[in-house]
């Protein structure tokens, strides 16, 4: 067993990108982080689980190295409990939105109703978001966006455009996100106000993300006799994001979640190529 290198991409509040890296001797348990190309922390003999936490822009970043009995498994993520004036910033601002839901009186509520469905209803709204759609789709530009989950299955994400960021409220949460996933966003850069949330686009981070929590969740069933690792892999190979999103969500009725369920899942694993793929490497 050689140095193991793992790397990933931390995007920080203002939209700049972080590469940090963490090399592990398996057999000597030498442990080097670096952050942006430069060396943060160096750690020997490391041959049990250990965390390591480091700040990048005020965001407090902990990786783990965590021994299980046959390899090791290394994971990146984001302490957004522990006391930071980040941390502190976020959950103010979840709780100014909370309590700004329940501000509303009945009346104010019946007045925007009634004003919204006639606006939705008017030939100049649909005419207004037709031409924003379109422009949207034709000069649109791809950026990064991060998804905050709150009350109510419902989400806002959040996306950086010439150092501002963008907040934009979403409806009903109905794609099995979770808080903190990444997808990639379509704006328009003479408004980016208007944008649209690509599902289908993971970032770099997010697939990982969805890797490792595959693999977790493989590593619990105790009748599992196959390489989690190896599964997970394939999972990716054959049926791509979506096939670890199936996986994820295997117990799962239609009527439970409508994108990923026991349908799709069943669908993947029985067909060829993923047999073929299985028995091959696998096995």
């Amino acid at each position: 067993m050689g140095m193991k290198q793992f790397h990933w991409n931390h995007l920080d509040q203002r939209g700049k990108i972080h590469k940090v890296g963490l090399l592990h001797g398996a057999r000597t348990g030498h442990v080097l982080i670096h952050v942006n190309g430069k060396i943060t922390s160096i750690d020997f003999k490391v041959l049990e689980s250990k965390q390591y936490s480091l700040f990048i822009d005020e965001e407090l970043i902990e990786l783990n190295i965590i021994r299980h009995d046959d390899h090791f498994e290394y994971t990146m993520e984001i302490n957004e409990e522990v006391k930071t004036p980040l941390n502190a910033a976020r959950k103010k601002e979840r709780k100014k939105m909370s309590m700004q839901s329940l501000m509303f009186v009945a009346a104010l509520v019946v007045a925007i109703v009634i004003a919204t469905v006639l606006l939705f209803r008017s030939d100049w709204y649909n005419a207004k978001d037709d031409v924003a759609m379109a422009e949207l789709e034709k000069k649109g530009l791809f950026t990064k966006a991060r998804i905050f989950t709150f009350g109510n299955n419902k989400f806002t994400y959040n996306y950086v455009v010439n150092q501002e960021v963008f907040r934009i409220h979403s409806g009903n949460n109905n794609y099995a996100i979770q808080d903190g996933d990444e997808y990639m966003v379509k704006y328009l850069p003479n408004n980016p106000r208007i944008s649209e949330i690509h599902f289908v686009k993971p970032t770099e981070k997010q697939i990982v993300k969805v890797q490792q929590r595959s693999v977790a969740d493989c590593q619990r069933d105790p009748d599992n006799a196959i390489d989690c690792e190896c599964l997970v892999d394939v999972l990716y190979e054959v049926g791509g994001y979506l096939g670890m999103m199936h996986y994820l969500n295997r117990d799962a009725s239609e009527s439970q979640n409508l994108q990923f369920n026991t349908k799709g899942y069943q669908k993947l694993v029985n067909s060829d190529l993923y047999i073929a793929q299985l028995s091959a490497k696998c096995n």
